[in-house]
């Protein structure tokens, strides 16, 4: 891979399949990724890891704190849903044909939640 390619790993697949279609802040999305995967959160490096290749390579945008996939990327995402019988075989199918593809960098863009701001946020579901 080089310097100006992304690629996404099965972490970022189970990350990106869990962000709601209107998209939303990082504690909704945490919400949801727990609610889909019947796991704990992930780690706040995998999901800035995973949110700032989304956002070089033009699958998210983010506006004021608010996270979205673009409408291509959810579609191409979610492509399985109507085919395979529930959302973890979806998100498999969708795995399957995207981990290791390399997209290329389209924006120097980083993600712009803060290790101190996503504690705050997991503190806050524990309670």
């Amino acid at each position: 891979m080089t310097t100006n390619t992304v690629a996404f790993s099965v972490d970022d697949v189970e990350i990106l399949y869990s962000i709601p279609l209107p998209g939303g802040d990082i504690a909704t999305i945490v919400r949801a990724f727990t609610f889909l995967n019947r796991s704990a959160p992930p780690p706040f490096s995998l999901i800035k890891d995973c949110f700032t290749k989304a956002l070089q390579s033009g699958i998210m945008v983010e506006n004021d704190g608010h996270f979205q996939i673009v409408p291509e990327w959810y579609k191409r995402i979610h492509g399985y849903d109507a085919s395979e019988g529930n959302e973890i075989e979806s998100m498999l199918a969708f795995q399957d044909e995207f981990v290791g593809e390399e997209l290329s960098v389209v924006a120097a863009l980083q993600a712009s939640f803060t290790e101190k701001a996503y504690s705050a946020i997991l503190q806050g579901m524990s309670e």
